[in-house]
């Protein structure tokens, strides 16, 4: 606006000096003031420009400024949430750090139970009081001198030689001699068999060997057999009454010592089993307790890696012991769990050799039962059976009533002595990674 105010004036002034050129002076004072009126303007159009671009550069710096301030407090939130975040993540790595420990403490101390829990299954599947009571009681029913079935076998045999054979005999001094001499093969101590080894073991050997052998009765019959055919009082059919009552006996011990020889087969397929059980234990317990104790020279680790697994349970591995152990170890290092798991770490793949322990130990209990009471059904069988040649039926019937009662105890007995349920629940609560 200020601009054309003085454009018009300046023109106004121009007419005026073309008109009176006489007045020369008076306009020259004039246009003097003009052009210092215009330089003024110049000037001062100069100083708006600079004031525009003073606005225009405050105005940026003042943009310049809020952003640089707004970046500024951007920072200052993340440098505070990084900084919390560090702070969250430092608890968390001590957190992780204590549950790491705990995780090891339960692994070491549930582990150490669980061996000892496994020993004892072990040794009870080795032998129990009432294993023994049931085994002595086949013993004796296998027994050719015992008189559980209402007959002594060397009795039965001379009495048929004697009622069947010798009255019609002309040679009787020979049958005589023939009796003294089945009953000494009956009888004899060859038949009984050395007892060596475990007490289960020799129970199960002397019940195989005190059978008769079908050798033993088959050689007394070829023997008498020679004599009647020789002696010229006594007929085929003499040979063949005698034959026929002695085959009922011959078949009574042949299926005591078929059943007898299954079981023995599978006893010793289980003792094996189990002898490779206790070795797989052995030796994860030794491996777990030098694990344990590697950073202590108090504990001789040459020692522990020739230990037998009850020995090393009770010095070093059972669970109490372990327990104990680490609140030591946690009192020493004074809650650096850092520390303690670097220097306190169960084995990655202990887990995995807890469940296959477990599960053998299981696949033994399971095969354990199921060998004595596929035995104890066949000898059921024999009972019965040897019922029809027994001339006393009631003492029969009063073996097999004891034979039962003491195959229900000792099954209770295993099962309470083993205490599979409380073996796997144990094994379970291994921590997983």
């Amino acid at each position: 606006m200020l601009k054309y105010i003085i454009s018009g004036l300046f023109v106004c002034a121009i007419l005026p000096l073309q008109a009176q050129t006489k007045q020369d002076s008076l306009n020259q004072k004039l246009i003097k003031e003009i052009s210092d009126m215009q330089q003024k303007y110049v000037a001062l159009s100069d100083l708006n420009k600079k004031v525009e671009e003073i606005n225009k550069t405050v105005e940026s710096g003042n943009s310049r400024a809020i952003t640089t301030e707004n970046k500024l407090k951007s920072i200052e939130n993340l440098a505070e949430n990084t900084n919390e975040r560090f702070n969250k993540l430092a608890v968390d790595e001590v957190k992780t750090k204590e549950n790491q420990h705990k995780s090891n403490y339960d692994s070491f101390v549930t582990t150490a139970d669980f061996i000892e829990q496994v020993n004892s299954a072990i040794t009870t599947f080795d032998a129990s009081n009432a294993q023994m009571s049931y085994l002595n009681s086949i013993a004796d029913l296998n027994n050719p001198q015992s008189n559980a079935l209402g007959f002594k076998l060397d009795e039965v045999v001379t009495g048929l030689i004697r009622d069947k054979l010798m009255p019609r005999a002309r040679d009787k001094s020979a049958f005589s001699k023939a009796m003294e001499f089945t009953k000494t093969m009956i009888t004899s101590p060859l038949v009984q068999g050395a007892t060596t080894g475990s007490a289960v073991g020799n129970v199960i050997r002397s019940i195989t060997n005190t059978v008769p052998g079908v050798n033993t009765l088959t050689s007394v019959f070829g023997l008498i057999a020679n004599l009647a055919i020789s002696d010229k009082g006594l007929k085929a059919e003499d040979l063949k009454a005698f034959s026929d009552e002695l085959k009922k006996y011959i078949v009574h011990y042949e299926s005591l010592a078929k059943a007898n020889q299954e079981f023995e087969y599978s006893v010793s397929s289980l003792k094996i089993k189990t002898a490779s059980l206790r070795n797989l234990a052995t030796n994860f317990a030794r491996e777990n307790a030098t694990d344990l104790y590697h950073n202590d020279p108090s504990v001789n680790k040459n020692d522990i890696n020739k230990m037998e697994l009850t020995d090393l349970l009770d010095k070093h591995f059972n669970s109490r012991h372990v327990e104990n152990y680490f609140k030591k170890q946690e009192e020493r290092f004074k809650n650096d769990y850092k520390k303690l798991t670097e220097k306190f770490t169960f084995s990655f793949v202990g887990r995995a050799r807890v469940s296959l322990i477990r599960d053998e130990l299981e696949k033994i209990y399971s095969e354990q039962l199921s060998t004595y009471e596929t035995y104890q059904k066949n000898l059921i069988v024999i009972l019965k059976n040897a019922s029809e040649i027994s001339s006393n039926k009631s003492q029969v019937t009063s073996t097999l009533t004891n034979l039962e009662g003491n195959f229900k105890q000792m099954i209770e007995s295993y099962q309470k002595q083993v205490k599979l349920d409380r073996v796997l629940h144990t094994a379970n609560q291994v921590p997983r990674y």
